[in-house]
């Protein structure tokens, strides 16, 4: 059991079940040492604990002293309109076929009677994302907490609702409630997006240990109002390969030019649908009517099936000044 919940923040107590028949052959007191036993455990590890049983096992089975422990908590059911049982108790289950919008069978149905729970602590926006181009924007988000603060904020994104994966994320060193937060795609989260094309963005926090997501939005970036060049280099792949979690590439960029180019080269790896897992990025200096071998490495991830190579002009100014490549790693 404790195994299983570790690391988990619970708003709810850990109940034992105490109803089996194997159970009711013995002694009040050696059920209530059973109870005990665990109940014990688990406060120990500190969580709270309770037991669970119907309305006769609490009237006729569960009648030791011990079920009486105050830090306990009593959970009856009883499949009626009302409670009948004579104790006291802090949650009541009424009925096994209760109806929840979204699950298609029925559900056990209970009251909680107990002290408030806050089971959402923390409230995420997705708003909206502005200052789009061709090639970045800026997403943005918001978090109202009512108890602890959140550890860590960021957000998801892809090009697929699906696909979307951790792409920026900060510690939260203030105490603002509620505060906003911000990422320029390019600059915070080091990605450069292609142009005409929609992507998804989810903003979320984690508080204790729990994460919790804001809605799914989309954006499209605009389309290229830059002219294309006429290719002055040629770019090839030397060598991609890939050890477990390692990927190393290397292309060779050629300058057809009759001058010195200056430039820049983006890797973009993609898992095997597209989406965009991580992008680099550096900077070239080619003299005229010679090659440059530019190598790229990149660990610690096991979706990576390709990339994809652009050189452009610059950062500032995304004019492509070679053919792109797509490179698969086998």
């Amino acid at each position: 059991m404790l195994r299983l919940i570790q690391g988990y923040n619970l708003s709810f107590p850990i109940y034992l079940d105490m109803e089996d028949k194997v159970q009711a052959v013995l002694s009040d007191s050696e059920r209530g040492n059973i109870a005990s036993v665990f109940c014990n455990i688990i406060q120990n590890e500190g969580y709270k604990v309770g037991i669970y049983a119907n309305k006769n096992w609490w009237t006729n089975y569960l009648t030791d002293s011990a079920f009486n422990n105050s830090l306990w908590y009593k959970w009856v059911a009883q499949y009626n309109s009302s409670c009948t049982y004579s104790g006291n108790y802090t949650m009541w289950q009424y009925t096994s076929s209760g109806y929840v919008n979204g699950i298609n069978t029925n559900v056990d149905m209970n009251y909680w009677y107990g002290e408030y729970i806050d089971v959402n602590p923390v409230t995420v926006n997705t708003t909206v994302a502005d200052s789009i181009t061709e090639s970045n924007a800026t997403v943005r988000g918001t978090v109202a907490y009512s108890g602890q603060k959140p550890s860590e904020v960021g957000i998801y994104f892809g090009t697929s609702e699906n696909g979307m994966s951790k792409v920026a994320n900060d510690v939260i060193n203030h105490n603002k409630n509620p505060f906003d937060m911000w990422y320029d795609l390019n600059d915070e989260a080091g990605l450069y997006l292609d142009s005409n094309t929609k992507y998804y963005w989810q903003c979320y926090a984690i508080v204790n240990g729990k994460e919790y997501k804001g809605e799914i939005k989309s954006f499209t970036t605009l389309n290229s109002s830059k002219p294309i060049k006429s290719i002055v280099c040629n770019s090839t792949v030397v060598k991609s390969t890939k050890k477990d979690v390692s990927y190393m590439l290397e292309v060779a960029i050629t300058n057809l030019s009759a001058e010195d180019i200056k430039g820049i080269v983006i890797i973009v790896y993609r898992d095997k649908n597209g989406n965009i897992i991580k992008i680099h990025n550096g900077d070239i200096d080619i003299a005229c009517n010679s090659k440059l071998t530019h190598s790229d490495s990149i660990n610690g991830y096991t979706t990576i099936s390709r990339a994809d190579v652009y050189v452009f002009e610059s950062l500032n100014n995304l004019v492509p000044i070679s053919n792109n490549l797509e490179c698969n790693f086998n």
